[in-house]
């Protein structure tokens, strides 16, 4: 490992692991070389033994990154992405600040549903928190069994209200997280509550700025500073201040998230930039952003590419950014369709939501997609996006996906891709 020869690392690493004395220690050593080679089935294996033997050390490996190997999970074989699931829901896993992780308890459902297992699928069920996937779950038919036994436990705005008072209660008794603040923005939000969410970021601010050390004062000050900059410029945006919530993105763009630059804000700046119809700004942003972009990332950025070009009338640019992005577009399929509606290819657009709808790993998040949500705060560029998006709903062939898989329930939450 230290000479990074992994290949011959995981030889030795795997045989030391499966021996009677083998430790914790060991399982994570393989984990490290498992995310060296990106060998998905290796750590789905390694951390389902790790959840059955030692639940406890789950939480010494980094969150961000053992969330993204669940959201892999979907494309290992399903007795694997089972077992895993499986395992860490009787090891009672669960996120920093005692979150749920519902996505995974979703798909976990999904796993049990395909077996016929709808009792278990059930208690699972009631471990699932976050509003916008018990409204995903709702939409979905292959979940109907379920739902029908207690439609109650599936209120996705009555679960929205619990997740305010669960945030509000770990930030009461002295959780001295921003991150902790930051999700409870983003749930006060959601109910449309943007001036609280407002207030508590700038109390927080506050805070910071009465001491020399801000460190001491929040545990996850250098991680999640720019999180609940970024938050407040949300909040800001969604009462409406356009210009407030773009010198905010800017200030948090120059912050540090999960010790790197905070590379998420400056793409959300880009964007707002474009939303507004200021397209020399996106562009001088995008030309600060150089690495530490993901996949998901890149699509992002080519997608303000793209909204440029558009408004600048760069034909050619528009058709470069629309074939990276068709190539790349299961590294994030909603970016991918909200880039056809910029750059108003309501055909394509038609054609890909159906695409997204009769595939079953993506059929959760587009059927999330096509619920109805209160209407937010908009430009006037966001207005005609949400014309063309609703256009394209409203098309019969649309409508017929939407129907064979799901169905279509109003929210009074935030939620609307556009």
């Amino acid at each position: 490992m230290g000479l990074h020869q992994w290949p011959l690392a995981r030889g030795y690493m795997t045989r030391a692991a499966a021996m009677p004395q083998a430790t914790a220690d060991d399982l994570l050593a393989l984990v490290n070389i498992g995310s060296q080679s990106d060998d998905q089935p290796l750590l789905a294996q390694v951390l389902t033994a790790l959840a059955q033997k030692w639940p406890d050390r789950l939480g010494g490996i980094d969150e961000d990154y053992l969330t993204e190997v669940l959201d892999r999970q979907s494309k290992l074989p399903r007795a694997t992405a089972l077992a895993l699931l499986q395992s860490l829901y009787a090891a009672n896993f669960k996120l920093k600040w005692d979150i749920e992780p519902s996505e995974s308890w979703r798909d976990l459902m999904l796993l049990l549903i395909a077996q016929g297992r709808q009792s278990t699928a059930a208690e699972v069920s009631a471990r699932i928190t976050d509003p916008l996937v018990l409204v995903e779950i709702r939409a979905d038919r292959r979940f109907d069994g379920v739902v029908a036994g207690h439609p109650q436990a599936f209120d996705a705005e009555a679960a929205a209200d619990r997740q305010i008072k669960r945030l509000q209660s770990q930030d009461g008794v002295g959780a001295n997280s921003l991150r902790v603040k930051a999700l409870l923005m983003a749930a006060l939000m959601r109910r449309h509550h943007a001036a609280a969410a407002l207030a508590i970021a700038d109390d927080a601010i506050a805070e910071i700025r009465d001491t020399n050390y801000p460190e001491r004062r929040f545990v996850d000050y250098l991680a999640e500073y720019g999180e609940l900059l970024t938050e407040r410029a949300f909040a800001l945006l969604d009462l409406g201040l356009w210009d407030e919530g773009v010198a905010q993105l800017k200030e948090a763009a120059g912050q540090f998230e999960h010790d790197r630059d905070n590379v998420g804000a400056a793409i959300d700046l880009a964007e707002v930039d474009c939303d507004l119809a200021r397209s020399a700004d996106a562009s001088s942003v995008l030309a600060q952003i150089t690495t530490g972009l993901s996949p998901y990332g890149d699509m992002r950025v080519e997608g303000v590419k793209l909204d440029i070009a558009t408004q600048t009338g760069d034909a050619a640019q528009v058709e470069r950014s629309l074939t990276y992005l068709s190539a790349h577009r299961d590294e994030a399929p909603m970016s991918y369709l909200s880039d056809l509606i910029i750059a108003n290819q309501l055909d394509r657009a038609a054609e890909e939501l159906q695409r997204q709808l009769l595939d079953p790993d993506m059929r959760q998040n587009a059927l999330g997609n096509v619920q109805t949500y209160t209407a937010e705060q908009a430009t006037p560029r966001d207005l005609e996006m949400r014309a063309r998006w609703q256009s394209v709903l409203a098309r019969p062939e649309v409508q017929h996906a939407v129907a064979k898989v799901g169905r279509v329930r109003s929210y009074d939450m935030e939620g609307s891709p556009f």
